[in-house]
């Protein structure tokens, strides 16, 4: 069952901020279903497997024994991948600063960044991005930052003016994990976003509240899960 409430808050967000045009209104809520089933949350650092942690992190892991001592132990792996660079320069940056909310907002300086947009510290109190209205507010600002550097690699005119619902759902999949994200990464989450958009572009009545296919959620869930 996805939360109807957080679904109109993003999209309610998204709007306020000027992302309007429905083919990237709804890649971005496939895109934020894909990422935390309208969940604000903390990432999920606690990787099982080598191979998964592997794909998801390549230039950091290229064997199983480099990848071995980061399992089943998260602080330790955020803060190795996400360590030393963008703002997060004291030992522990890479853990306080991990993803959070309901698109994964990583590293201080983009908290820094995104609460300036929507005028709040954010950097004090990192967990205050878990809080739904807060957190809708920071995914949308970081969709109006992100997404311009995607119109011109996917043939957009503009960030309303997509041409498609796939190129958009592309564009919105690429945005959120950075321009520099594998194909692998890309290609993985743009299958998992992608289950999600009959759902999302049917939600057209505030307040309604959608369900989920019990098959669907299980499969997602297991995409969630699965690390």
């Amino acid at each position: 069952m996805l939360p109807a409430g957080n679904i109109l808050l993003v999209k309610s967000a998204l709007n306020k901020y000027g992302i309007t045009q429905p083919y990237i209104v709804n890649a971005i809520l496939a895109t934020v279903a894909k990422e935390s089933l309208f969940q604000v949350r903390n990432e999920n650092m606690n990787y099982t497997s080598t191979a998964r942690l592997r794909a998801v992190f390549p230039s950091y892991f290229t064997t199983d024994a480099e990848a071995a001592p980061y399992i089943k132990n998260p602080e330790a792996l955020a803060n190795y991948v996400y360590g030393g660079k963008y703002g997060n320069n004291l030992p522990g940056d890479g853990w306080k600063y991990r993803g959070r909310g309901f698109h994964g907002i990583t590293f201080k300086n983009n908290y820094q960044k995104y609460g300036n947009m929507v005028k709040k510290d954010i950097t004090r109190n990192p967990d205050v991005v878990n809080d739904p209205p807060l957190a809708a507010d920071l995914a949308a600002v970081y969709y109006v930052d992100t997404l311009p550097a995607m119109v011109k690699k996917y043939g957009a005119d503009g960030i309303n003016e997509w041409p498609d619902q796939e190129t958009a759902l592309k564009a919105a999949i690429n945005a959120t994990a950075g321009a520099g994200a594998s194909a692998y990464t890309i290609n993985w989450n743009l299958e998992a976003a992608r289950k999600f958009l009959p759902t999302v572009s049917a939600f057209t009545r505030p307040g309604k509240l959608l369900i989920l296919p019990a098959a669907l959620l299980l499969t997602v869930g297991a995409l969630l899960l699965t690390r």
